[in-house]
């Protein structure tokens, strides 16, 4: 398995919620992550809490019709 962690790879979460994975994975060196959810207010308050990880990257998008490439 080759490492993701530190050669460019984009990472997509689809359907963020309450979950922490984007920010357990930040913190052991993934580089670019992007979570997207269809609740504006979930989106914005991870972004309040994660200012400090500029890896991580928040949309608000409904992934039943989002374009989510890269």
């Amino acid at each position: 398995m080759r490492d993701v962690k530190s050669n460019g790879c984009l990472l997509s979460q689809v359907g963020v919620g309450n979950s922490r994975l984007q920010l357990d994975m930040a913190q052991e060196g993934y580089t670019s992550i992007t979570s997207i959810d269809y609740a504006e207010v979930v989106i914005y308050q991870l972004q309040q809490s994660h200012q400090q990880y500029p890896q991580l990257q928040y949309e608000v998008a409904d992934a039943r019709s989002a374009d989510i490439s890269p």
